[in-house]
């Protein structure tokens, strides 16, 4: 099919009328939404009786919109580049092509800052998640030290409990004794008396 300048501005008439770039790119539901949004274009573009539009798929509308964007970036970028001419006022075709690039550009810096933004975010809890899994090895580690560490105080431990237990057996004992003793001499005072 041969586009002309008015294929052209319908076409991007409706474009803007169905919001094309109105979702973020990159999620499935937006890829739906695309697919339908494009197929909804060719058909309403072959609705028209004049001109006449004879599109087979929405391959043929993308590829449109690719040239006529295309185009249009490199007269701009020619425009900005010779300094010094006066610059034409834009066409009604050239205007509707600025907005759906300003519309396009605007979705993909979204979707790029979303992405970076996950991308961040991934990186964080990645981070977050390796720093616990070391704490977690180190709290590991320092157990078993200590529970090496604390078998063997324990066992000291055990040792010096057994060694002032004897110690205090003794005491009694001899405090024991010396109480029979004592116990002994006084019953033995009363009965010689």
């Amino acid at each position: 099919m041969e586009w002309s300048e008015e294929h052209d501005v319908l076409f991007l008439r409706e474009m803007l009328a169905r919001n094309v770039f109105g979702t973020k790119k990159g999620s499935p539901a937006s890829l739906d939404w695309l697919v339908e949004a494009w197929e909804a274009i060719v058909d309403s573009l072959n609705e028209i009786h004049s001109p006449k539009f004879q599109l087979k798929d929405q391959k043929a509308v993308r590829e449109q919109w690719n040239l006529l964007r295309k185009k249009f970036s490199k007269k701009m970028s020619e425009e900005e580049k010779a300094s010094g001419i006066s610059v034409e006022e834009l066409t009604e075709k050239e205007s509707l092509i600025e907005e759906l690039v300003e519309r396009e550009d605007t979705i993909q810096a979204k979707a790029e800052s979303a992405s970076k933004q996950q991308l961040k975010d991934n990186e964080t809890a990645e981070d977050i998640r390796k720093k616990a899994m070391e704490s977690l090895k180190e709290t590991k580690k320092r157990n078993s030290d200590e529970g090496g560490a604390s078998k063997t105080s324990s066992y000291v431990q055990n040792n010096r409990n057994r060694m002032m237990m004897k110690a205090m057996m003794k005491a009694m004992m001899l405090q024991q004794q010396q109480m029979n003793t004592a116990f002994l001499s006084v019953v033995k005072k009363l009965l010689d008396k």
